[in-house]
């Protein structure tokens, strides 16, 4: 999964490639959502994993990191925990909580995503953040490289770019494949 997901760095910048965009399913994923918002425990139909990852999406693109990695640990309980792009979506969601309880949960969920996958757009850009937080720079720096060089949309490039450039880093130019 090349996804960056729809917050990057606290800012929303949109659904991109890669990630499923819950909200093009139309009124199935509001009706969805509000039945697991308005009360989990009575919802009828709370294995719905689905759904506890929209409620998820939804919470995190609305700033609210705490809701979001509740339902997404809901979700991974209901798969088993064997979704990882899941769970790169709930380390998503502990990382933008900001408490430091949970960052090394956080941060082993996206070194496995790594392993499996080290061109994995999203896990990389959470790396870099991590190791931003943990002040190790020249991590945050490959990491970040990483995802210049798979050509991300322009919107996540022009943050990527101002990232590097705060830790001196001048960004390489755009692909020819842009």
């Amino acid at each position: 999964d090349n996804s960056y997901g729809d917050c990057v760095g606290g800012e929303q910048v949109g659904r991109l490639q890669g990630q499923p965009d819950l909200r093009s399913r139309g009124h199935d994923h509001r009706a969805r959502t509000r039945w697991i918002a308005d009360d989990p425990g009575s919802a009828a139909n709370p294995g719905d994993v689905e759904g506890w990852q929209m409620l998820g999406r939804t919470y995190l693109v609305s700033g609210n990191a705490v809701k979001a990695t509740a339902a997404y640990q809901k979700a991974i309980d209901l798969t088993g925990g064997n979704d990882p792009a899941l769970k790169l979506d709930l380390a998503e969601a502990l990382i933008l909580t900001e408490d430091p309880a949970v960052q090394d949960q956080a941060k082993q969920i996206v070194d496995a995503a790594i392993a499996a996958d080290a061109s994995n757009g999203k896990a990389l850009w959470y790396s870099g953040v991590l190791a931003i937080r943990a002040g190790d720079k020249d991590t945050a720096k490959a990491r970040w490289s990483q995802v210049l060089e798979q050509n991300p949309p322009d919107d996540i490039r022009q943050i990527i770019v101002a990232q590097l450039a705060e830790l001196g880093v001048e960004a390489p130019a755009m692909g020819s494949g842009t």
